[in-house]
């Protein structure tokens, strides 16, 4: 990501989140984040808040009528 210049904001486990913050991008300690079309959470037991983002994700894309 840093190669592309594009410095999300993500979740994960909290060993992260220097990293994170060093390479430019933004840490939150949160169960699940989305940045755009990137989605993020901090462990498994945070799936049900991914889904519900990834969901949301879903429905938010445009219908594309040439498919």
């Amino acid at each position: 990501m840093i190669a592309t210049d594009a410095l999300p904001a993500i979740t994960g486990g909290p060993s992260i989140a220097v990293d994170v913050a060093n390479a430019g991008g933004l840490y939150a300690d949160r169960p699940a984040m989305r940045d755009g079309p990137l989605i993020t959470a901090r462990k498994s037991d945070d799936l049900s808040a991914w889904l519900a983002l990834f969901a949301q994700a879903l429905s938010d894309r445009p219908a594309n009528p040439d498919r």
